[in-house]
């Protein structure tokens, strides 16, 4: 709800699984623990973007707390295939600093981008 009124011309979702005209479920390739490519359905954690359509897919986020022990690989990898295989212009992951020692200033990002994409 706070994202929503920056992107004017976009739609806010969390947790949406939803692209194109007929609404079918978002999935992209990626390898498994073996190396061999997968079809996996994403649920990202905030996506900004036209929806009803994969044609204007701004933003997709990935966030992690830091508290979580699980390597960021995955969820680079997921955000590099969300960007380049449905489209979105661009990918952010974050570590949110959690817990006893939480600092703001410990937020640690990372920008992936993908396709440039013509304005519709």
């Amino acid at each position: 709800m706070l994202m929503d009124p920056k992107f004017t011309r976009y739609n806010v979702d969390i947790e949406y699984n939803r692209k194109g005209p007929g609404l079918e479920p978002k999935d992209i390739e990626m390898p498994d623990e073996n190396g061999v490519l997968t079809t996996s359905r994403v649920f990202p954690d905030i996506i900004v973007h036209d929806r009803g359509h994969n044609l204007r897919n701004l933003l997709v986020v990935e966030v992690k707390k830091s508290t979580n022990a699980v390597g960021d690989e995955h969820d680079h990898a997921k955000l590099q295939a969300l960007c380049w295989q449905l489209r979105y212009q661009n990918g952010l992951f974050l570590r949110l600093s959690t817990g006893p020692e939480a600092d703001s200033r410990r937020v640690q990002q990372q920008w992936f981008e993908g396709p440039v994409i013509d304005e519709l």
